[in-house]
């Protein structure tokens, strides 16, 4: 057994492997020396050569795991203390101090390397303490917070110059003693807590916020000594924290706290009741919207978080997942709903929209009009290629331009974090996903240039309003000025004879003045969705990029089609569109525009009906008000004639030029309109009746305004009735497959059975499982008068 384990031990360990009974004592790892060192001496013997007999007091603070030990001796009558980590460098500390302060040393060699490695300079040791802050050149002079958190060094590693300069705190005590900082709130969430400090000078109050206590009160002291002693300093002073900024010219560092400030204000809002498993965050992210030069009267569009991407074997062909759920991204998609948000107030009143007519049948947008991008981390890909350590050490220049990754296209991991840069010569296909393969999605950064070139609104939308760009993009942590402007304009300042109405946009590259601390955490499993004049917020498992019901979102592909063919149906001018991109796709079979192949039939129905399809879980959901309690506009639980309407997410609940509305029945065993006989006639008429009353109760639009029916085919298989504005053409209004709710009614009352004998026509898709039915139907039941329309 000995022979077989030195046979199969690795070789470079053998020689330095001892044996197994080896009896002698384990040879411990001599630990780098970390004490304090003067020359060859250490301070502390430096000193007691000088002073024999010294004694040093010791005292422990802190908690057993974060011991600090403060040592104090006393020489001629006056008290030296310092603390460090360990007895041995505390006594150290303090020894240094008395050597330069203290202490007339016969020997000048002795004390020369002493100055020097300590403080960098010889000094009279008779100076006072105060004129070594007085007599300093950079005595008014104080770092900026926006590079570096404020810390305040130990007296032995800088002079009092040094630390006046690094530590507000210090020098506001310096010219008022006695004066108190405190920390009067506290805000944000726990993983990113906002705190404020606030100081009373001479019955004036200053305050200031940070992402930790000490940084709050930094940023009160330097409020305090700029407007209460008029002293400059080299940073900006910081932004205001309220919800609302009126300045005329701001700097970018304040509009960038503004910026963010409403975004992360927003957004604790409307998290305040979710659980922290829910709110817990690693990027965030958000679109504010502003009219005119001043940021009075900013909204708030979008607020998002997230920082993966989907599993490559959830992709959706339909276009029903969200296939990138990193924060930015699912922002811009946030932005795009509000576009068509504004689109539909154009068409029902256009001095309310944020739209002007362009040259032609475009719009475009008013020119006072601005739309800012803030992200709470630099965005992955070429603008986060750098460490921390150069952010900090070169802020304003990149210390390797020259190699090989700059400004390369980058492509992030599948359900994980980070990018990789692009293979040339990788080729992304369906069936290679779907056996394995690496799902390809371009990186952040990527994405952000391309949208300072095409705009942000989409292909689709481009076929009605001129393009828009970000004015300003709002980074927080990670922020390095030569790499973010290298990633978003730089590396595509090339591109010329852009056609109109495209331009090449440099938007305001910005951060703020108290980034996020960085967060090691895992990122979490899901993402939050929240626009402007949504009742309530989305959740989306990222992973599956779906609703945690498996609903698809409002920012779906599948939904922005509808949105769009619903907005051209409803105006005239763009009807056009329709029959240029959807009915020619529909008839050549081309690929649509929300990239599935779709052909459509029209079929005459036999006299039969597909019985075993499934219910969505989330309608019960509804009925049994386990979801979407808080949306129900109207409700009759009676368990014959009973419904439940509220808003259908196809509306955005802001005009009523697009109203729409479902009312749900309370009653589980009608699937369709093919159930309906005479005895469904009092839940029918409880429907128009009590319907369209709730609806003109609560948004003002009489009946006569209503457009009220069923679908067949429906969408789901549970029966429920649409409420729409009549100015309003939805997708399935047509007449071959809405049928009028008051004319279901009148067919009824002539033959009960009206809907289960009638032949009725309707639309299905091309390898729908109903189609299959009825074509083996046909083929089995032909007698030369049934026929398959094709």
């Amino acid at each position: 057994m000995e022979a077989l384990a030195t046979a199969v031990s690795r070789p470079w360990n053998s020689s330095k492997m001892t044996s197994k009974h080896d009896d002698s004592p384990p040879k411990k790892k001599r630990k780098k020396s970390t004490e304090v060192v003067v020359g060859q001496k250490n301070p502390v013997m430096v000193l007691n050569e000088i002073k024999p007999n010294i004694e040093y007091d010791i005292a422990a603070s802190g908690p057993p795991h974060a011991r600090i030990y403060s040592a104090s001796v006393t020489v001629n009558g006056k008290t030296y203390t310092a603390e460090d980590t360990t007895k041995k460098k505390a006594k150290a500390r303090v020894a240094q101090m008395i050597l330069l302060y203290s202490v007339q040393l016969k020997d000048p060699s002795v004390k020369a390397p002493l100055m020097e490695e300590v403080v960098g300079e010889v000094e009279d040791f008779s100076k006072d303490l105060s004129e070594v802050v007085c007599d300093s050149e950079d005595f008014f002079y104080f770092e900026s917070a926006v590079t570096q958190k404020v810390k305040a060094l130990p007296l032995s590693a800088t002079n009092n110059a040094d630390q006046a300069k690094s530590n507000p705190v210090f020098y506001l005590n310096r010219l008022k003693p006695g004066v108190k900082i405190e920390i009067v709130n506290e805000a944000g969430s726990p993983h990113m807590p906002i705190y404020t400090a606030r100081v009373v000078i001479d019955d004036q109050t200053f305050e200031g916020t940070g992402s930790s206590k000490k940084q709050a009160k930094n940023e009160a002291a330097q409020t305090a000594l700029q407007k209460a002693f008029n002293l400059e300093r080299t940073n900006p002073p910081k932004a205001s924290t309220s919800s609302t900024m009126s300045l005329d010219k701001p700097s970018e560092l304040e509009f960038g706290d503004f910026i963010a400030r409403q975004i992360e204000s927003t957004y604790q809002k409307i998290m305040k009741d979710e659980q922290p498993s829910v709110s817990r965050y690693k990027v965030l992210a958000g679109v504010v919207m502003t009219v005119g030069p001043t940021a009075d009267g900013a909204t708030v569009i979008c607020v998002t978080t997230g920082s993966k991407c989907i599993n490559g074997g959830q992709l959706s062909m339909e276009g029903e997942a969200l296939n990138d759920c990193h924060a930015e991204v699912l922002a811009r998609r946030g932005l795009v709903s509000f576009l068509y948000d504004q689109l539909n107030t154009f068409n029902s009143n256009p001095s309310e929209s944020i739209f002007e007519r362009s040259n032609g049948n475009s719009l475009k947008l008013k020119n006072d009009v601005l739309f800012h991008l803030y992200v709470s981390s630099a965005p992955c890909g070429d603008a986060r290629i750098f460490t921390l350590n150069e952010s900090l050490a070169s802020p304003l220049e990149d210390l390797h331009p020259n190699r090989q990754g700059r400004g390369a296209l980058r492509t992030k991991i599948e359900s994980g974090e980070g990018t990789v840069p692009v293979n040339e010569s990788a080729i992304q296909t369906w069936d290679g996903i779907l056996q394995g393969e690496r799902l390809l999605t371009m990186s952040c950064s990527d994405k952000l240039a391309r949208w300072n070139i095409v705009g942000v609104q989409g292909s689709v939308l481009s076929n009605i309003i001129d393009p828009i760009y970000f004015h300003t993009i709002v980074v927080g942590s990670l922020y390095h000025q030569v790499h973010l402007r290298r990633a978003l304009i730089g590396r595509i300042e090339h591109l010329q004879g852009l056609p109109s109405p495209f331009i090449f946009s440099r938007p305001v590259l910005s951060t703020i003045s108290t980034p996020p601390d960085r967060l090691p955490a895992k990122s979490p499993k899901n993402s939050v969705i929240w626009i402007q004049g949504w009742p309530e917020h989305e959740v989306v498992e990222i992973s599956k990029g779906k609703l945690l019901d498996g609903s698809p979102s409002r920012l779906s592909k599948r939904h922005f089609f509808y949105r769009f063919v619903a907005l051209a149906s409803a105006n005239v001018e763009h009807r056009s569109l329709l029959q240029k991109h959807v009915k020619n796709d529909w008839d050549n079979g081309l690929k649509s525009l929300w990239n599935k192949t779709v052909l459509k039939f029209l079929l005459m129905e036999a006299n039969w009906y597909l019985a075993n399809i499934l219910i969505p879980t989330w309608v019960y959901n509804i009925l049994e008000h386990k979801k979407e309690a808080d949306r129900i506009v109207y409700e009759d639980l009676n368990p014959e004639s009973g419904f439940i309407l509220l808003p259908d997410l196809k509306w955005d609940c802001r005009s009523t030029s697009n109203l729409y509305l479902t009312g749900i029945v309370c009653k589980k065993d009608i699937k369709s309109l093919r159930d309906l006989t005479s005895e469904h006639l009092p839940l029918l008429k409880n429907l128009l009746e009590k319907g369209s009353a709730a609806i003109t109760e609560k948004y003002g639009l009489e009946k006569s305004q209503q457009r009220i029916y069923l679908h067949y085919q429906p969408s789901f298989y549970h029966l429920h009735v649409h409420f729409t504005s009549l100015e309003f053409v939805p997708p399935g209004c047509q007449v071959e497959r809405a049928h009028l709710l008051a004319s279901v009614i009148r067919n009824i009352e002539l033959k009960s059975s009206y809907y289960l004998d009638s032949p009725l026509d309707f639309i299905v898709s091309e390898g729908d499982p109903l189609l299959e039915k009825y074509q083996h139907y046909v083929a089995l039941n032909s007698n030369g008068d049934n026929k398959c329309y094709l």
